[in-house]
């Protein structure tokens, strides 16, 4: 082994526009967050970066009725609702969302309804208003009334499961407060808060303590259900004006039939009167044609809501002695939900609690809007495996808040590879939040030991796994398990491990691109085209495959392998695309022209995001799994020498360019990023393999190979590097201690190696075919 002249420098004119996407993470689901009131409810779609309120279409209000209508069988949701109740006020229902967990269903016009049912109606409606916006969330986060109990809280996901949702998380409503914006206030780490909610229908309150952790600490929490919400204030208000009601139904007999049109009309003045008296002394509002205004002053106000606001008072005095905390360890209330609008309520707590007040920036949308901040940091929700040293070894995860929690769902298959950090199953915790289980080392899931919707516990064995091979498991002479003839010019395996795509050049002119099951070889799809494919790539879901096509014009296409004569998306270049790999996050393909253009592209459409210049040939490209790097080798035009150009999308400053003895072949970065790995050389001249720490850039693995080196590629951790040279020999080292510990054989001169996801088989292809060999006993499986 040598060293290689190689040297950093800054790369000239590679200012390459950032993509927008988060680093290393796969792109969001996303989510429709949802504050489900007793009498109004709210919504918010995450997606795209953004956060959209869902408005009702019919009003272009920011809240919707929680009503249903049955309209001969169909139930009519929210706005649409209201405006027929007066037709048939037998068919129309709200203020059911208190009953969600019972097993008695509720009549709409004689026909019964689970009230499942019907909170999954207005769940499917604003779903529905969601998807105008041009998303449709497959994830619902739903909060729940700290009162609720686990019956109500399974009703809660199950009517989000009928809504069609994929996953259903419930959040209770003060901690989602305590994520909202509020006046006067800004959290520090520490404070404890309580929040004060008084709804229209309940009334809920916690103490909380903020943390630097996304979930902040619940003290204590507590709740009044029945009759301890706004609306016993719209009751008693009405109840005030029902003599002179009354006086005028018995002066019209006539009319005896439209008792329930009044009550709706003096529940709606009611509510009327209230929120008047925010900004008068005294206040009237209209109930309905030949009656008198009903009207009230704040002095009736105070004494109608005093004994409410005495029980809010006591429940949160209760509290703060269930915390074992005094009044003045309370850093402020927080005051959220529509009663807490009321003018009276402000000074009464003020008076009994003697602590900062701080109003919500809008009491109605405090719980939804503090709900969409914290589902917005589900990224952060993730524990690692607790992972044994053993080749075959069990999973097992320590679990948060609690040692309990039921599966969601699986995002792996059995025979599935996966990636350091990627997530296997989605979990539902004790409190209803979901809660991603992710994966701390790479490998391919052997068995699952869990079914949906079954609990288990911290510490239980839930999957078996297959890890890579340290070098010294691999076998000095592998087996060769497949081979086929073929005349190769690209190869990919797919990130799950289940396909192989190889190009196949068929004559001058015409060539194949051919998808086959990784382990078995069988055919799956394949794609004839005119020209040459030099360069293949899977997305990072395995689900399309991109392949340069260099014919009378150059071009990349995406393919579906389930309909593979449907090309999804076609990109025209400026020259032959000589490399491509997908970014970490998923939404970019990167391209490496041969006349020194590198593009960006998007992965959905294939339109140009971004594409600078290269003052060198681009032969390979590798990205970085942070996303933001990348490196592009190939040869200096005008030295012959060999040019790695290093290329921070971030920052240009910390761009770099590495220098070799000849033109380079082929680059790969690790998987974990901590090494780059490149080979090259003249075309019957002496060849090199250079393995380089990202972190120094220094070398740590260096070797001369006569003739050239064609191709590279490591295994998922990083620990073995495989190259192929221009003889057809093939060898895998050790980076770690730089020892050689395979040597296998190609067809002919090799074309392109690839060590597949789990790192117990190496592929190689080359001009007269493809060989599989296993590097491992468990590679021969």
């Amino acid at each position: 082994m040598s060293s290689s002249p190689h040297g950093p420098g800054v790369v000239g004119g590679a200012g390459v526009t950032p993509p927008p996407e988060p680093a290393g993470r796969p792109p969001a689901q996303a989510v429709l967050v949802v504050d489900l009131g007793t009498t109004t409810s709210s919504s918010v779609l995450l997606a795209g970066g953004e956060r959209r309120l869902v408005k009702d279409p019919s009003t272009g209000r920011d809240w919707w009725p929680t009503s249903v209508f049955d309209e001969g069988g169909r139930l009519l949701v929210g706005s649409a609702a209201e405006d027929r109740k007066g037709d048939n006020p037998r068919a129309y229902l709200t203020e059911f969302k208190p009953r969600l967990g019972s097993d008695s269903p509720v009549l709409l016009d004689g026909r019964p309804y689970p009230v499942v049912e019907l909170a999954a109606a207005v769940l499917r409606e604003l779903r529905s208003a969601a998807r105008q916006l041009g998303f449709d969330p497959g994830r619902l986060l739903i909060t729940v009334p700290v009162s609720a109990d686990e019956k109500q809280r399974a009703a809660t996901i199950d009517a989000g499961r009928l809504a069609g949702f994929t996953d259903v998380e419930v959040l209770a409503e003060p901690v989602a407060a305590a994520h909202s914006q509020a006046v006067g206030s800004r959290w520090a780490d520490g404070d404890v808060v309580l929040v004060y909610d008084l709804g229209g229908g309940t009334f809920d309150a916690a103490l909380v303590r903020m943390t630097d952790a996304v979930q902040p600490e619940v003290l204590a929490q507590g709740g009044l259900a029945e009759n301890h919400g706004a609306r016993e204030v719209d009751a008693a208000l009405v109840q005030d004006f029902r003599p002179q009601a009354e006086a005028w139904l018995a002066g019209h007999r006539s009319r005896a039939d439209e008792q329930d049109l009044l009550e709706q009309a003096m529940a709606q003045a009611a509510v009327t009167l209230k929120h008047r008296l925010s900004a008068a002394e005294d206040a009237r509002a209209y109930v309905s044609l030949g009656l008198p205004h009903m009207s009230a002053d704040r002095d009736r106000l105070r004494q109608i809501t005093a004994p409410l606001l005495r029980g809010t008072v006591n429940c949160c005095l209760a509290l703060v002695d269930q915390a074992h905390l005094t009044l003045d360890d309370i850093t402020g209330v927080l005051l959220i939900g529509g009663g807490s609008r009321m003018p009276v309520v402000a000074p009464y707590l003020a008076h009994h609690l003697g602590r900062p007040l701080h109003p919500a920036a809008d009491a109605v949308l405090a719980v939804v809007e503090g709900a969409s901040r914290w589902a917005a940091d589900m990224a952060a929700r993730c524990t690692p495996s607790d992972a044994p040293p053993d080749l075959v070894r069990p999973l097992r995860w320590t679990l948060p808040r609690g040692d309990r929690a039921v599966l969601g769902r699986w995002l792996v298959e059995p025979g599935d590879a996966y990636s350091a950090g990627s997530t296997l199953a989605r979990v539902r915790l004790v409190d209803g939040a979901l809660h991603d289980l992710s994966a701390r080392e790479p490998g391919r899931v052997v068995q699952r030991h869990l079914d949906k919707d079954q609990q288990f516990f911290t510490g239980d064995w839930i999957l078996t796994s297959l890890r890579p091979p340290i070098p010294a498991e691999v076998r000095g002479s592998p087996r060769m398990v497949r081979s086929w003839a073929a005349r190769v010019t690209a190869l990919a395996c797919s990130p799950n491990g289940r396909r192989l795509a190889v190009a196949e050049q068929e004559s001058t002119d015409r060539c194949t691109v051919r998808v086959v099951d990784a382990d078995s070889a069988r055919e799956i799809c394949q794609r004839p085209e005119r020209g040459r494919v030099r360069a293949l790539a899977w997305t990072r879901d395995s689900a399309h495959l991109a392949f340069g096509l260099s014919s009378q014009e150059q071009s990349v296409h995406l393919l579906d392998p389930e309909n593979p004569a449907i090309t999804v998306w076609t990109s025209r270049l400026p020259g032959a695309a000589q490399a491509l790999e997908f970014l970490p996050g998923g939404q970019y393909l990167a391209i490496a022209c041969g006349q020194g253009s590198l593009r960006l592209v998007d992965a959905g459409t294939g339109r140009t995001h971004t594409a600078t210049e290269i003052p060198t040939w681009s032969a390979a490209l590798s990205v970085h799994p942070d996303g933001r790097t990348l490196a592009v080798g190939g040869d200096d035009n005008e030295s012959g020498s060999g040019v790695t150009h290093v290329i921070d999308l971030d920052d240009e400053q910390r761009s770099r360019t590495l220098t070799h003895t000849a033109p380079v072949r082929a680059v790969r970065f690790s998987p974990d990023g901590r090494s780059l790995a490149v080979v090259g050389g003249e075309a019957g001249g002496r060849g090199y393999l250079d393995v380089y720490d990202t972190s120094a850039w220094s070398v740590i693995l260096a070797s001369t190979h006569r003739p050239s080196m064609r191709a590279v590629d490591l295994s998922p951790d990083g620990a073995l590097v495989a190259a192929a040279g221009s003889d057809a020999s093939v060898q895998v080292w050790s980076v770690r201690d730089q020892r050689p510990r395979a040597h296998a054989t190609a067809a002919g001169d090799p074309t392109a190696i690839a060590i597949t996801s789990d790192g117990h088989r190496l592929v190689v292809g080359a001009q007269e075919g493809v060989r599989i060999w296993a590097l491992t006993h468990e590679g021969e499986a």
